[in-house]
């Protein structure tokens, strides 16, 4: 039985991405182990939730909090001199790895744990080059799944270079390489160059179809609007839409899922009409909830190059529900709701028509939730089922 090693810097219930490739590693009869990191935050419960079903796995955690302060301070203190050095000097592969995550030479020590692996994979830019370490250790290949474009998130210019210096070097001695969008895809191959010997795979965000129910008719004469995702904040868009919703209470519902930001809480849900906390759920107890409603919201405002290039999984989510989707005009977004054009529509990232878009979808309630059935069968095609064939075929080779 073949052995693959998992590497993330995140911990499971952070990463559903990393949950999906090893529930399909053990459905094709791989032995699996996993190196990850433990947070003390809302993500706690679910974390040891996912952990609990995979007990016949190999789960290496690391604790990513103070409980050992004296290694977690010299990471955050390297971390910070690398930062610096980085500006003035080429630093070593290890060293600019550590300069991007303060977790990279956790994992290496972790590494040293494990006797031998076929296949090493890594997720998020913290791994990379742990990723390749493990590799060159147990003399296998080495995959790394880009869910983001890193180099081009937030506004701290400077580790956006270090991390493109470090994909860069790094990328090139990977065997292959899996985006979770065309244009991440595209991205990457402008900005390194060097990828062509590479196998490179488009693996979309969507979900097992089994975690999704049968819709049933919503008699509620109010439009049932849905926004999920791990944080509940500002910078996602909500600002511009919550007071559409208040302002229009009596003819729509706005619920959000998410473990929420007290202070965004207080500035632009308290005292608002229409506006529902769904909570934090389970993956599948969320995709079932999703059923309750007939409008998803991926309203990405835009806010940096990762943000224009990403498809979330909500979107996917949204659409293996039945739901019809009301998506931002990112550049990812755009390009993939082209290819559906019956399933949602396409609102400006600037929100400046974000009134009459949502007075329209109320005004064809009944279309939208006669058409919810089909949308939910049409979603079938771009199910995780479908999406993963294509990586499991690369790991076999």
């Amino acid at each position: 039985m073949n052995k693959i090693l998992f590497i993330t810097t995140h911990n499971l219930a952070t990463n559903p991405r990393l949950v999906k490739e090893i529930q399909l590693a053990v459905s094709l009869n791989y032995k699996v182990s996993v190196i990850c990191f433990e947070f003390d935050n809302w993500s706690k419960q679910l974390n040891e939730e996912i952990k609990s079903r995979f007990s016949n796995i190999e789960i290496y955690c690391i604790d990513a909090g103070r409980k050992h302060f004296f290694s977690w301070l010299l990471s955050v203190l390297e971390e910070k001199v690398y930062r610096f050095l980085d500006k003035y000097f080429q630093l070593s592969d290890a060293n600019l790895s550590q300069a991007v995550s303060r977790r990279s030479n956790f994992i290496i020590n972790e590494i040293k744990k494990i006797k031998e692996a076929d296949l090493v994979i890594g997720h998020n830019p913290g791994a990379i080059y742990p990723s390749i370490y493990a590799a060159q250790r147990f003399n296998c290949k080495a995959g790394f799944d880009m869910e983001d474009y890193h180099p081009g998130e937030g506004k701290y210019n400077h580790l956006q270079k270090t991390t493109l210096s470090l994909l860069k070097k790094l990328l090139p001695k990977i065997n292959y390489i899996s985006f979770a969008s065309v244009s991440i895809l595209n991205e990457f191959k402008n900005s390194i160059g060097n990828l062509n010997s590479i196998n490179m795979l488009v693996i979309n965000n969507s979900f097992p179809q089994n975690e999704f129910i049968e819709p049933h008719h919503i008699n509620n004469e109010k439009l049932q609007l849905v926004w999920l995702s791990q944080h509940i904040d500002k910078g996602r868009g909500l600002e511009q839409i919550i007071p559409i919703v208040h302002k229009y209470s009596d003819k729509m519902n706005l619920t959000l899922f998410g473990n929420y930001n007290s202070n965004f809480k207080k500035d632009f849900i308290d005292g608002k009409n229409g506006i529902n906390l769904g909570g934090v759920f389970s993956q599948k107890v969320l995709h079932q909830q999703m059923s309750n409603f007939d409008i998803g919201l991926a309203i990405e405002p835009g806010k940096d190059l990762n943000n224009e290039l990403a498809l979330s999984n909500k979107v996917f989510a949204y659409l293996q529900a039945g739901l019809f989707v009301l998506a931002t005009d990112t550049i990812e977004q755009k390009r993939f709701m082209d290819d559906v054009k019956d399933a949602g529509v396409i609102l400006k990232k600037n929100f400046e028509n974000i009134e009459e878009v949502l007075l329209e979808l109320h005004a064809n309630i009944d279309q939208i939730r006669n058409n919810k059935l089909n949308r939910f069968q049409n979603s079938k095609s771009i199910s995780w089922e479908m999406s993963c064939s294509n990586l499991g075929l690369i790991w076999t080779k």
